[in-house]
């Protein structure tokens, strides 16, 4: 049996045979290398010759070609675990992240009040002033806002056979026995009155009674069982509330809606005659003709009565309601007495006084205030020895320079209230006390104001 040559890496060099030795061919010594894995089996038992099995000993090429294999492998390895290592990583951190940007969010929200400045500030105040809370209702559609209300509206046309006038305007039934609302600038200039209703019936209307300081007049049409508006609170409004309008825009656009937002509240607007009342604006269309229409928020009650407009070419969206919480109280005390109880009256007619200055003489000729053009008998201007002729110029403790101003001053009193009252007469300040009446509608003339 042939053995397996294991020689030594330690075993000295050959060395050339000495002359006259015969040489004898030596198999070539193979290169240097690591000595390979061998395996092996038990040796056969004496007198059978096999030879021994060995593992196949591979050439350096074969060896670098493996060890290149296996450098991919453990390459492709890593490369695996480096991903996913990297997802759980990126998974984890971005939750991390996003719990981590939550988290300041809610501590800002919950920062106390006292910790706010400037604009943040300001912003609270806003919320507090202008989202009033209110009652959970459903919000209704424009259309179902329409529906529920158009048969309580009206179309009215005021005429005056004697001037050859005729005024329209809008209304809305109050009650079902056919108590009518609308504005008392529609009204006062007629003396026949008629309410269109819905299914193309005209009513006559007769007027109850009204309040010019607030510009609301009650009238009665003949009817029972009337649908008449649900009252809402204009109190609740906030800026930019949806709000509709019904009306007879140009008296003939018969139970027109227009619809739009409340874009301011609580502005003072000054109409005719010098007075001045508190309104909402709105950029829902109010045209001539719509006066007096109501006002329904989205709920379909009502919480406003359409009264004025900026009436330039120049000028879109100025619309301007009544609060109908202003005027709530007041309807019922014209329906039972004609007029709003309890204010205060001076008992005299006045118009505009001007002061006039020379153009030369650098002078001034009269005076800025309400002149009185007349004295009712036995009334608080009588009592207190106003005469024709003086020139209001202040009331209490407001200076007076005009009948708007004269009227605004009066309004701040209650009928029995005292105030002194000052004059220029014949160029002299004269001031006396007035205890004022109340005031009753009716009387004046056409050129002057009651007051």
């Amino acid at each position: 049996m042939d053995e397996l040559d294991e020689r030594p890496d330690n075993l000295p060099e050959e060395t050339d045979p000495a002359p006259g030795d015969i040489p004898v061919a030596q198999p070539e010594p193979e290169p240097t290398r690591p000595a390979p894995t061998r395996s092996r089996e038990p040796e056969p038992a004496q007198g059978r010759a096999e030879p021994v099995r060995r593992v196949h000993d591979e050439t350096p090429m074969q060896r670098e070609r493996q060890g290149r294999i296996s450098l991919v492998l453990l390459c492709l390895l890593c490369a695996v675990i480096g991903a996913t290592v990297g997802a759980f990583t990126v998974f984890f951190g971005v939750e991390h992240a996003e719990r981590g940007q939550a988290e300041p969010a809610a501590q800002t929200t919950a920062a106390p009040a006292a910790q706010t400045t400037g604009l943040q500030a300001q912003y609270a105040a806003l919320l507090t002033t202008t989202a009033p809370t209110r009652p959970e209702q459903t919000t209704l559609s424009a259309n179902e806002v329409y529906v529920k209300n158009v048969m309580s509206c009206v179309s009215i046309v005021c005429t005056n056979a004697a001037k050859g006038t005729k005024s329209t305007g809008s209304g809305f039934i109050i009650t079902a026995d056919g108590y009518v609302l609308t504005n008392y600038h529609v009204v006062e200039s007629g003396d026949r009155i008629t309410a269109g209703l819905y299914d193309g019936s005209d009513l006559s209307a007769t007027l109850v009674g009204f309040d010019e300081p607030n510009d609301i007049a009650v009238l009665r049409i003949q009817g029972s069982d009337l649908p008449a508006v649900t009252f809402g609170r204009s109190a609740t409004l906030a800026i930019g509330d949806p709000v509709y309008v019904v009306g007879n825009p140009m008296g003939d656009l018969t139970f027109t809606l227009t619809a739009g937002v409340v874009s301011a509240l609580n502005r003072l607007i000054r109409v005719t005659k010098g007075l001045t009342i508190n309104m909402f604006q709105t950029d829902a269309a109010i045209n001539s003709g719509n006066s007096g229409g109501p006002v329904f928020d989205k709920n379909g009650e009502l919480v406003g009565i359409a009264t004025a407009k900026y009436d330039f070419s120049t000028i879109e969206g100025l619309g301007f309601c009544i609060p109908i919480d202003d005027v709530k109280n007041m309807i019922e005390q014209i329906k039972t007495n004609g007029y709003v109880s309890g204010r205060a009256a001076l008992g005299a007619t006045v118009t505009d006084s001007y002061a006039i200055s020379g153009l030369f003489f650098r002078s001034t000729f009269g005076v800025n205030g309400a002149r009185i053009d007349a004295v009712m008998s036995g009334s608080a201007a009588a009592n207190a020895r106003l005469q024709t002729g003086d020139v209001i110029v202040r009331i209490g403790t407001v200076d007076v320079t005009g009948v708007a101003a004269a009227k605004t001053a009066i309004a701040a009193y209650r009928a029995g209230d005292s105030a002194e009252v000052a004059v220029n007469r014949s160029g002299s300040t004269v001031t006396v006390t007035v205890t004022f009446d109340e005031y009753v509608p009716g009387g004046g003339n056409e050129n002057g104001y009651l007051i």
